[in-house]
């Protein structure tokens, strides 16, 4: 991520965070007693959510478990060394003929699997005998054997399976980290915007409230100069009441959004911001449904993850028929062995005089009325077209959804026009009405009247403006290309897994 922007920055701790928040006086880098708002712009909103909110963190911790159960799956095809040690002392015999045993044994083994299938296993078998009636006796011996499936289990196709479903499902737990990240900034923009139109709808209640009293001031001079009557005042003052109450509540519904997009932050709820974005309509030119719906289909991450389900459920199927094979296995092996009195060296050195044990052969297991076998067959089938349906119907939904958003879009961008050109007409209606009213030619009702047609028409104009912004997210997170388009890069990896297996992981630290 690109570093967060002054004040920003102070927010990547969580806890105490914005206790105090930054108030630098200008130049002199002292905090002030009250804490200022915060400046805040869209882009810093977004790389502020990336970098504390706990869902995407959540999203990150995940990966750690992810990448580690794909190195297991790789690993399967190292070698692995197991050492065996035993030690054990004995006593038998009538207190005339008691003998002592001790017993020492070590026999590291070294196996590997390879990709078709087989299972190399060479052991260095060392033991030592100790008795009290007799000299100690040292034995070594060397033991390789080799097993390959011929029929179940055998092959690369089906030993390399289980690789392949992890690799597969690696992918699609990178993609489900993209879809969370997604979804996350598509939800601080509308928060964000929504926090912006709270703010003009209180601006929009607070000119007409000033308007509203500027009119109450006019009626009271007018009846002063004997050119309205007394009672006729009683409206406006009612309408500047009604103009309060709607503030306070405008302040309010402020409040509540501010605390919504803190909610998606994770940061402090005392915080308060000073939004530096303004309503910027965007020109999308041409939106074509064919080119957008491919774009999704190429794009977005849910689509992906269904054919990457629908690739693992091809291999699970592959698999369960093969399992319903016999066994059968060639058997490769070999043994060398020494024994001496005078060590483990010149038990080793034995082993030249050993002519060896070698042995190869077939092993063959039939089975009878084993009906898991064919149930593995059925559910890997039924699996695998449910997944083939399941995709199917994801894709018409996808092209719905597409369509769907491409004509929200397309419908709200001539609302917005619209809803502009009307608040220009109620602008100029009450306008006229004003002039009207200082020449005795109209009554405060139809003042009144038109102000709540500005308020309302400003308010729709706003509000339209918003709700065709949201439209081109939404339906930039059902393309798919939601960081794209604000240029956020893409992390797999955030806490090492040897870290957190030493439970040395500093959970606290984002980027």
């Amino acid at each position: 991520m690109p570093s967060l922007p002054a004040g920003a920055a102070l927010l990547m701790k969580r806890g105490t965070l914005l206790t105090v928040l930054l108030c630098v006086v200008s130049g002199g880098g002292v905090l002030a007693a009250d804490p200022a708002p915060l400046e805040l712009d869209l882009r810093t909103a977004i790389e502020l959510a990336l970098a504390t909110n706990r869902d995407i963190e959540s999203a990150y911790l995940g990966r750690v478990t992810d990448e580690y159960g794909l190195r297991v799956a790789e690993d399967q095809f190292r070698p692995d060394l197991t050492i065996n040690a035993d030690r054990s002392t004995g006593r038998s015999g009538d207190p005339l003929n008691r003998v002592d045993v001790d017993t020492t044994a070590l026999n590291p083994t070294l196996s590997l699997l390879v990709p078709t299938g087989g299972q190399v296993s060479f052991t260095w078998a060392n033991r030592r005998d100790a008795s009290s009636i007799g000299a100690t006796r040292y034995r070594s011996g060397l033991d390789l054997s080799f097993v390959q499936p011929l029929l179940r289990g055998g092959g690369v196709s089906v030993t390399r399976a289980p690789l392949r479903i992890a690799r597969i499902s690696e992918r699609s737990n990178i993609l489900g980290l993209k879809s969370t990240i997604n979804s996350t900034i598509t939800r601080v923009i509308t928060a964000y915007r929504n926090l912006l139109l709270q703010e003009r709808r209180l601006e929009i209640v607070e000119r007409s409230l000033a308007r509203a009293k500027t009119l109450l001031e006019t009626n009271r001079a007018m009846i002063e100069a004997g050119r309205m009557a007394r009672q006729d005042i009683v409206q406006t003052e009612a309408d500047v009441s009604q103009r309060e109450l709607d503030f306070v509540a405008a302040q309010n519904t402020l409040d509540s959004a501010r605390l919504a997009l803190l909610d998606i932050l994770d940061i402090d709820p005392e915080t308060r911001f000073r939004l530096t974005d303004t309503l910027r309509l965007e020109d999308i030119g041409d939106l074509e449904f064919e080119s957008a719906y491919a774009v999704a289909l190429a794009n977005r991450p849910g689509y992906l993850q269904a054919l990457l389900q629908t690739e693992v459920a091809e291999i699970n199927l592959r698999l369960a028929k093969n399992r319903r094979l016999w066994r059968l296995d060639a058997n490769v092996t070999a043994s060398l062995g020494g024994d001496s009195d005078a060590g483990y060296r010149s038990a080793f050195r034995d082993l030249e005089d050993d002519p060896g044990d070698y042995r190869a052969g077939l092993q063959l297991t039939v089975p009878f009325g084993d009906l898991s076998l064919k149930q593995g067959v059925i559910n890997a089938r039924v699996a695998q077209r449910r997944q083939a349906l399941s995709l199917e119907e994801l894709r018409e939904t996808v092209r719905i959804d597409i369509q769907d958003q491409v004509r929200s879009v397309k419908n709200l961008r001539k609302q917005v026009d619209l809803a502009e050109r009307a608040a220009e007409l109620a602008a100029q209606q009450l306008d006229i009405e004003k002039l009207k009213l200082a020449q005795g030619r109209s009554t405060n009702f139809q003042v009144l009247n038109l102000e709540d047609q500005l308020i309302s028409a400003q308010i729709s104009e706003v509000s339209a403006e918003v709700n065709y912004l949201n439209a081109l997210t939404r339906l930039d997170e059902a393309l798919g290309t939601t960081m794209d388009t604000w240029g956020v890069p893409f992390e797999v990896r955030r806490y090492a897994p040897e870290a957190v297996l030493r439970d040395r992981a500093d959970w606290e630290t984002r980027r």
